[in-house]
């Protein structure tokens, strides 16, 4: 994932909006890429609380939001997120005996992080709207 540096700005001031994402921001968006909001919508989104891999057979007459937070916390401590090097660019990761699995869950982070970044947005310039 490359994070935008660009400002949205609801009246463009100029031609190219500033740039303004630092590198603790940058730092930030690695923590927001392992969130339990962002891990909890993969979970959601691969059904992984129907994996034995994340919630064991022997859990099968607990609830399923106790099944969900099992399932989130086993994913959070397995996909990591590390930015590379001084770059605005994040790698993330995650490790399986099952190489679909593994692409699943490393692109099923990455869209759950984009998608919530552009209701993110869609929401401020709502806002912005409003106040207009």
């Amino acid at each position: 994932i490359a994070i935008d540096r660009r400002i949205d700005e609801v009246v463009p001031q100029g031609q190219m909006p500033d740039l303004v994402t630092d590198s603790s921001s940058v730092d930030t968006e690695v923590q927001v890429i392992t969130s339990p909001r962002i891990i909890g919508d993969v979970v959601d989104n691969l059904n992984l609380t129907k994996s034995p891999a994340f919630v064991p057979p022997q859990m099968a007459g607990v609830s399923e939001e106790a099944k969900r937070g099992l399932a989130i916390d086993q994913l959070r401590a397995s996909v990591n997120a590390r930015r590379e090097g001084t770059s605005y660019g994040i790698d993330i990761g995650y490790m399986s005996g099952d190489p679909v699995l593994t692409a699943a869950i490393v692109n099923g982070v990455a869209e759950a992080y984009v998608n919530g970044q552009k209701s993110a947005r869609s929401e401020q310039r709502d806002e912005e709207i409003k106040l207009l």
